[in-house]
């Protein structure tokens, strides 16, 4: 067992290190006899970072708000990282296990994360670099700690807004499913004796019914495959330009999509030039933070433009369908006095309330629209079951 201590020698300094022991007791022994008085002892797991498995954004939020902390409350920073590895579990321990060995090595902190660079982006890499640069990473830290948590709470939010409408379309489907096999086939065979002709609710009823049971197996794995496909086509490369541009034209969800990348980018910009990263860089980072590839690709065309001299604002009026007047006009205010950095901050808190609003709309207007189509759903059926009975009684009668 790895034993990871710190300890004051009979001088008085301090001094840190590991140590191979059976147990807690024999560390402990091991230590007095060297003459050291030990300040703290904590076990070491030795654990590889998995090949499957991803961090988690909470888990992202947890190290980075917690290293913060630490360095604030000065701690050195392999004495925090040592912590923090003892602290976490699954795969972010065994990345915080080698940032560690990286930094004792003599890489700096942000040089250590660039080698996960996939886990923690440029974004990240480059705040904790512009940190460690200017003597203020706890500061920046904290920064990234809020942002990342800005953005949790977003997705949350909007993931909030359609779980509802998602479990009562689902389980009117669900039910829908299971009437159609399994008691529809009993009311055909019962409406099959009757001597006149079947309302047309009642016909559509049956054909669906005697399909789902005919094809029920094949149409669920081919519902299965058509909404696996669209989520891969989403997400392919070559296909997500298309599929990205149709979100910015959709109603309701256009706004919502606007809203959240343009939060995302005031507040990615804003603090990359508050740390004292080049606007062109900054543009770079911030083009890979946001997840609209249309955002992307203008972003990532305005950078020879900006390098050119043309100011962001100018670059970004070329696109009103994408970042409306008001942001621009925001940004040749910040540029023409100087407090660009301010006045994104605005705009992200502008944005971020919006965007707050536009779910909170969309979860009142959804409940009502859901409420109609299902009154509608129960009235077709009623409509199909009953309608043939009160006929059937009609020529009794």
């Amino acid at each position: 067992m790895k034993w990871y201590y710190t300890s004051l020698t009979k001088q008085g300094k301090r001094e840190q290190g590991e140590l191979d022991s059976s147990s807690r007791q024999n560390a402990m022994l091991t230590l007095k006899r060297k003459g050291l008085t030990v300040t703290s002892l904590l076990e070491m797991k030795n654990e590889k970072v998995p090949l499957f498995g991803h961090v988690s954004i909470v888990e992202k939020i947890t190290f980075t708000r917690h290293l913060a902390i630490m360095l604030h409350a000065g701690i050195v920073l392999f004495d925090a990282l040592q912590i923090l590895e003892v602290q976490t579990h699954g795969r972010i321990r065994g990345v915080v296990s080698q940032v560690r060995k990286s930094v004792t090595g003599g890489k700096t902190l942000a040089d250590a994360l660039g080698e996960h660079g996939k886990m923690f982006g440029l974004y990240y890499i480059n705040m904790v670099r512009a940190g460690e640069e200017s003597g203020k990473l706890p500061e920046h830290l904290e920064q990234l700690a809020d942002r990342y948590r800005k953005d949790y709470d977003l997705k949350q939010k909007a993931q909030s807004a359609m779980l509802y409408p998602a479990i009562v379309m689902s389980l009117t489907g669900g039910l829908g499913v299971l009437i159609a096999l399994f008691v529809l086939p009993r009311l055909t065979t019962l409406f099959s004796s009757f001597d006149f002709q079947l309302p047309l609710a009642t016909r559509i009823l049956f054909a669906i019914s005697i399909f789902l049971s005919d094809y029920g197996i094949e149409f669920v794995l081919g519902m299965s495959v058509l909404i696996v496909g669209v989520i891969w086509l989403s997400k392919a490369k070559f296909a997500a330009p298309f599929v990205h541009r149709v979100y910015l034209h959709l109603p309701i969800v256009k706004r919502v999509v606007k809203e959240l990348n343009l939060t995302r980018f005031s507040l990615v910009l804003g603090s990359l030039l508050s740390s004292g990263i080049p606007i062109r860089e900054s543009i770079k980072i911030t083009s890979d933070v946001l997840g609209n590839k249309v955002f992307h690709k203008i972003l990532v065309d305005s950078v020879p433009k900006i390098s050119a001299g043309e100011p962001l604002s100018v670059v970004l009026e070329e696109h009103p369908s994408v970042f409306p007047p008001f942001v621009t006009r925001m940004i040749a205010i910040g540029e023409e006095s100087g407090q660009l950095e301010s006045v994104l901050a605005y705009l992200s808190d502008f944005y971020e309330n919006e965007l707050d609003q536009s779910l909170k709309n969309i979860s009142v207007l959804i409940e009502p629209v859901l409420l109609i189509f299902i009154g509608l759903v129960v009235a077709f059926f009623a409509l199909a079951v009953i309608t043939p009975v009160y006929n059937f009684v009609d020529v009794i009668g």
